[in-house]
């Protein structure tokens, strides 16, 4: 079968009638591009390498093209392998949504859990097990499931993160415990050389279908890319000034480390933001909590490392915020893929600092120039967008307030319409008045010569036998030769 026209609807692929009902119940009208790429060849039965990036529609790709394939009553059929338990509770409810009408029946298997409970519902009739790799590696090694997990259709989703997480070797130890006559389905966001190398390994003659650009890496489309460049100590304050000013349905900060995360997700709280903090040091159900109360929308701010909110699919993610910029390009692709989903615009904000310019010019170099320079909102524009919000409450207000009515009356009386209305905004104004300096991050000349070092790498020069690299410099009791920049760091 090939690829459906882009006016097709999931009719046109001759999916089951049930999981077509799971489709309209779901509100699906038009497959993605991956979907129409892939489902395809799914259903033939044809082993296949997806490269899509996050939030295009890889899960029901390879969930709707499995399903279709599976036959019922014939134990685990299909195996799905996923980076992080986060993800692979998230694929394991899209695979029960998809396959009800079916009567397909899913388990998720992680770390954190009773092995005999998973094993107990695994062997009570599931016909497809969703799992990560530590977890599905003890269990096929240990030999508490070698029989029963003989899926002929493996999935691995996210590749690309489980090699980015160390999890090469585990796949490669699962898939040789697994049958060979399988159909083998790998979807990442990127290829690099090593998830070539597992493909050739252990897929038999693939299909390959992109969705990316060839020239341009992985970053959405969807997704406004900017950048403001401040100092190493401006960091709190931008991001201060950044939700201020954007007023994000939902946004992602992402941290380096866990102990940022703690004391930014504190700092956020004590400014009166509803935030939490997401990473691998909290206990597992307190990760989930944190995750369903972002989902429901009882927190408007997830501030994660990048290990804690891989996989990560929540719906309503308008911002993504590099609280430092990312230092690989892959890891920036996968963070601000968390929005921009499914069709929706996305923004994608990110600092950095002048020490940080080579960082920039990697991500440049690689994905395109696809981040826009922007200025930190000014205190007097926080202080506008602060009035203009006051403004929208007074209008949206209902006038059902009787205590309201007679305080009025009583101002009216003492102080006239005007008066009163005056002095009334000028106490808002004074408890909503923004505080800070006026301006946050490089401005005027230093900015300049910032934009004109990233449009213009400087490039080592050489003039006779002196090098940047080797040269003599004075040292106290003699002569010194040795790495220009390491010395020079150094004696800072």
């Amino acid at each position: 079968m090939s690829e459906i026209p882009n006016d097709e609807g999931f009719e046109a692929f001759g999916l089951d009638a049930r999981l077509l009902a799971s489709v309209r119940d779901l509100e699906f009208t038009v497959p993605s591009p991956v979907q129409r790429k892939a489902i395809p060849h799914i259903i033939e039965g044809r082993d296949v390498i997806a490269q899509a990036q996050t939030g295009t529609g890889k899960t029901a790709a390879f969930g709707l093209g499995g399903l279709h394939r599976l036959r019922g009553n014939c134990g685990v059929e299909m195996l799905v392998i996923t980076p992080t338990r986060e993800l692979a509770n998230q694929v394991g409810e899209a695979i029960t949504s998809f396959g009800k009408h079916k009567g397909i029946r899913s388990v998720v298997v992680s770390g954190g859990q009773a092995y005999g409970r998973q094993m107990s519902a695994i062997r009570s009739g599931a016909s497809v097990v969703v799992g990560t790799p530590g977890r599905l590696l003890d269990l096929l090694e240990g030999g508490r499931l070698a029989r029963e997990l003989a899926p002929h259709i493996v999935v691995l989703d996210e590749a690309d993160e489980m090699l980015d997480m160390g999890f090469i070797d585990d796949i490669r130890a699962i898939l040789s415990h697994l049958p060979s006559d399988r159909q083998t389905l790998l979807f990442s966001a990127t290829i690099p050389e090593a998830i070539r190398k597992l493909s050739r390994d252990f897929l038999s003659d693939p299909v390959t279908v992109s969705v990316v650009p060839e020239n341009a890496a992985s970053t959405n489309r969807n997704i406004d890319e900017r950048y403001h460049v401040i100092e190493e100590s401006e960091r709190d304050e931008a991001t201060i000034r950044v939700i201020e000013s954007e007023r994000p349905e939902k946004i992602i900060i992402f941290c380096r480390t866990k102990s940022e995360v703690d004391r930014l997700a504190t700092l956020l709280i004590s400014r009166g933001y509803s935030a939490k903090g997401l990473h691998g040091d909290m206990e597992q159900r307190q990760r989930e909590r944190v995750i369903a109360d972002f989902h429901a929308g009882h927190i408007r701010v997830l501030i994660a490392t990048d290990v804690a909110a891989r996989g990560l699919d929540v719906r309503g993610v308008s911002h993504v915020l590099n609280f430092h910029i990312p230092m690989e390009p892959e890891s920036y692709v996968h963070r601000i893929g968390r929005t921009g989903r499914a069709g929706a615009r996305g923004v994608a904000v990110t600092f950095v600092t002048p020490r940080e310019l080579r960082s920039l010019q990697a991500i440049r170099s690689q994905l395109g120039n696809t981040m826009s320079h922007r200025l930190v909102p000014t205190l007097s524009e926080i202080q506008t967008v602060r009035g203009n919000a006051l403004l929208s409450a007074i209008r949206e207000r209902s006038e059902d307030e009787v205590d309201a009515n007679v305080l009025l009356e009583t101002l009216f009386s003492e102080l006239g319409a005007e008066q009163t209305a005056r002095r009334l905004f000028s106490l808002l104004l004074a408890r909503t008045r923004a505080s800070g300096p006026e301006r946050v991050g490089l401005f005027g000349r230093r900015l300049d010569e910032f934009l004109h070092r990233l449009e213009h790498p400087a490039r080592p020069r050489r003039s006779g036998n002196f090098s940047r690299r080797n040269f003599r410099g004075p040292r106290r009791g003699g002569w010194y030769r040795g790495n220009a920049s390491r010395n020079m760091w150094n004696n800072r």
